[in-house]
């Protein structure tokens, strides 16, 4: 069952924002293999939104899935400093995490919103 009451907060504006989880209720025998982290300002904004990520399992910039073998799975999301700096900080967004199965089938496994704090020192470096 997804979880839809998450709230990240404490995050700031313009850093590389990691998002860790493990879900623990996915259906036995049917891998992961396909993960997609998606932020919007609303529900009816067309995709990507804001931006989505999407990962498999090869490392790359915007993350990974760890273990992708069902029914606990571990993803590692990275949002990235460019894609936090489309975010205001005055605004609370939408955001969702699905994952893809070897066997076809799409699961939402998390929904909340995130709020950024504006960051403090302008200059990159």
């Amino acid at each position: 069952m997804a979880n839809t009451t998450v709230k990240i907060k404490n995050k700031v504006r313009g850093d590389d924002i990691p998002i860790i989880r493990r879900y623990v209720d996915l259906p036995e025998g049917d891998p992961v293999i396909k993960a997609r982290l998606t932020v919007k300002t609303n529900t009816s904004t067309a995709d990507p939104g804001i931006f989505q990520l999407t990962i498999n399992t090869t490392e790359q910039p915007s993350g990974v899935i760890e273990d992708g073998t069902t029914p606990e799975v571990l993803l590692t999301f990275v949002i990235s400093k460019t894609n936090s700096l489309l975010m205001s900080a005055t605004i609370t967004y939408l955001y969702d995490i699905q994952v893809d199965t070897q066997g076809g089938r799409t699961y939402t496994c998390e929904k909340g919103t995130i709020k950024l704090e504006e960051q403090v020192t302008q200059a990159a470096g």
